[in-house]
């Protein structure tokens, strides 16, 4: 008899909907925000001051996040940050709508919506294996690639038809309706108690101190941020800064839009190919596919907007595949809820990583 997969459970169905949700809403929230600022300014470098407001709290609250993600229930966690960010995203709406919106006012809404956000990843993320068996939570992050992914694309190029109609406040408005929505859905998320009580008899500065240490001790996780920091800047860079001045001066924001979401016949293979196959070094062959991603930086001296599409197309394919095998490391259903190794697994070891993957 062939074994249930990652939807017969509904923890994870409810799981699989919240996330999709909050990020069919979120896929328009960048695109709006930059042409925001740029209706306000028409600089970019003021789109790269309210995009690194958010980057930079993001990344410097993440820690906390996992000590937060320890010490609660993580479907309250993401319950209480996603009405979080619906208030935020809902905020920054009503300034645009009204004309009251200001860059520093959008610079410091963005750094609390990235507060929120670096709240919610460690609780995500540490979800998952809590709401299937370990024998499928390879599919399971697959399929949340794949919706999170397609709702991702749905989300930028709707939203860009949609500000170029009505305007990038709506958009937002978009965005926080989304999260409000995703709220309601993580409270059907339910699971077994993790062991936050065992972190709560610990003090916040040790949890910290633990998971610096775990993390810096281990070679080839601190190489792969390292990676993807470049990686991810890279993106940012373009997609969301370059990308809307660039639009704003040739295609148009509607077109923009539309080829943000010619990365869907890229995402849905790569998910589809992480689905299906099961490498044996999957942190190896997901790290060495991301080199995919420089044709990102090729696709903007191409003329013809097919050229485009396909080097995006084949660049998020990649991220895709990659993706979705380093959250199927052994860290997810071994690792305590801190995400720290419990023991050294034996199975699905990646090169020079003889500890759990982190996500």
């Amino acid at each position: 008899m062939r074994p249930a997969g990652p939807l017969a459970h509904q923890p994870f169905r409810w799981l699989l909907a919240a996330r999709t949700t909050s990020l069919l809403g979120n896929a328009i929230a960048p695109v709006a925000l930059a042409f925001a600022v740029l209706d306000l300014t028409g600089r970019a470098g003021d789109v790269g001051i309210v995009v690194a407001s958010r980057s930079l709290t993001n990344v410097l609250l993440l820690l906390f996040g996992g000590v937060l993600a320890d010490r609660l229930p993580r479907q309250l966690v993401l319950t209480g940050s996603s009405l979080a960010a619906a208030g935020t995203q809902g905020l920054v709406a009503a300034l645009v709508l009204s004309g009251q919106a200001t860059v520093p006012l959008l610079a410091v809404l963005s750094a609390v919506n990235g507060a929120v956000a670096a709240v919610a990843f460690p609780a995500s993320s540490a979800l998952t294996p809590q709401t299937v068996p370990a024998s499928v939570l390879q599919a399971a992050n697959a399929l949340l690639r794949l919706s999170m992914n397609s709702a991702a694309i749905v989300g930028a190029s709707v939203g860009g038809v949609l500000i170029a109609v009505a305007g990038p406040g709506y958009g937002l408005a978009v965005d926080a309706a989304a999260y409000a929505l995703a709220a309601l859905l993580f409270r059907g998320v339910r699971v077994a108690a993790g062991r936050s009580g065992v972190a709560a008899r610990t003090g916040v500065l040790a949890d910290l101190r633990g998971g610096w240490t775990e993390f810096t001790s281990r070679r080839w996780t601190w190489v792969v941020v390292a990676q993807f920091t470049v990686v991810n800047a890279a993106f940012v860079g373009t997609a969301a800064v370059l990308g809307p001045v660039v639009a704003d001066d040739t295609v148009g924001r509607a077109a923009y839009g539309l080829v943000l979401g010619a990365q869907t016949v890229g995402l849905l293979v790569g998910g589809l190919v992480a689905l299906r196959w099961r490498p044996d070094r999957p942190l190896r062959i997901g790290v060495a596919l991301t080199v995919l991603s420089a044709a990102r930086r090729r696709r903007w001296r191409c003329h013809r907007p097919w050229q485009y599409c396909w080097s995006r197309r084949c660049s998020r394919a990649s991220r895709s595949s990659s993706s979705a095998w380093r959250g199927t490391s052994p860290c997810s259903s071994t690792c305590p809820p801190n995400g720290w190794p419990a023991s050294t697994p034996t199975t699905q070891s990646a090169p020079s990583s003889r500890s759990p993957s982190a996500r």
